[in-house]
């Protein structure tokens, strides 16, 4: 959730034929230890731009009671992704100023991306990092801060929490439709290649919670909104990569078909219609939403895509 910091929690959610809908457990993550976070400046450490951007190179000490650990950081390739403002009811494409003080990384260690932002006298990292051989997540408090938890590994299996009227024999039938089609992938020679254009579509109160962030300055949280949003789609890309080295026959590559910003409310009817005190209604939320995404879509407001994402601050 975003507060001062960033980070994320996730369901996986299945939308069956019969338009029902089921979710599977939250990831769980573990308090590991709590860390601050300073950049290396001395040497051929990290080294100002003349021009003020955030440097191609990084280095940072990660360091407490428990944990010391050093963290080298390179620039990752610009990320371009089409983006959106929904405004009064109209959605219209946007350029939007890339600033100075945010940036896409990757962890010279892992690959895995770590987005830095700076906050005029320390930094904030938020991604995937490894010490000691564990995989932990950092995530940003205040002041350089940041919190290191550990994620759960969750089997999924056939376990799901579930709502009245969820259809189970049919997510069973497509469970097994999956296995079998898993199989015979298996007994092809050639990968087989899965593109995934993913639409990000966040509410009111992301935006709102940026605009926070930066103290009202709308252009500044619009770009860090973007830039974060391209981070959390370039860490889908890199796990979902992953599954080659388990499933060589197995190609999947996740791409972002556009970023949709809603500035008020009124801009994000699914939520406004469907919450209460911050508490969102999820499945008469999540059909809102995928008549509003169907709707926008047809008459050629939103770009094409493979899959909508709704991202909120509500619960």
């Amino acid at each position: 959730m975003l507060s001062t910091t960033l980070s994320c929690l996730l369901f996986v959610v299945v939308i069956t034929a019969d338009d029902h809908i089921a979710f599977s457990k939250p990831i769980i993550e573990t308090q590991y230890d709590i860390v601050r976070v300073e950049e290396i400046l001395s040497n051929q450490r990290s080294k100002r731009s003349t021009n003020g951007d955030l440097p191609i190179t990084m280095f940072f000490h990660i360091r407490s009671e428990k944990t010391d650990a050093k963290l080298k950081l390179r620039r990752a390739p610009k990320i371009e992704i089409p983006t959106f403002v929904c405004h009064n009811g109209t959605i219209h494409s946007v350029e939007i100023e890339d600033f100075k003080k945010h940036g896409i990384y990757l962890d010279d260690d892992t690959g895995r991306p770590i987005m830095v932002s700076d906050r005029s006298g320390y930094y904030d990292l938020l991604g995937s990092v490894k010490i000691n051989d564990t995989h932990l997540n950092l995530q940003p408090i205040e002041g350089g801060q940041h919190n290191l938890t550990i994620i759960e590994a969750v089997s999924y299996g056939a376990d799901m929490l579930v709502g009245e009227g969820v259809n189970l024999e049919r997510i069973k039938d497509v469970a097994k439709i999956m296995k079998r089609k898993k199989r015979r992938v298996r007994n092809k020679r050639q990968a087989t290649v899965y593109t995934v254009e993913v639409l990000v579509v966040t509410d009111h109160s992301v935006k709102e919670k940026f605009m926070e962030r930066n103290n009202n300055y709308e252009s500044m949280a619009d770009s860090e909104l973007k830039t974060y949003y391209g981070f959390t789609l370039l860490g889908m890309a890199v796990r979902y990569e992953s599954i080659t080295r388990f499933e060589p026959e197995t190609v999947i590559k996740i791409e972002g078909s556009g970023i949709i910003i809603s500035n008020t409310e009124d801009d994000s009817p699914y939520n406004r219609d469907n919450s209460d005190k911050g508490v969102v209604q999820y499945f008469s939320g999540l059909v809102h939403f995928t008549d509003w995404v169907d709707a926008n879509t047809n008459n050629g407001y939103l770009p094409a895509h493979d899959h909508a994402m709704w991202f909120t601050e509500y619960v």
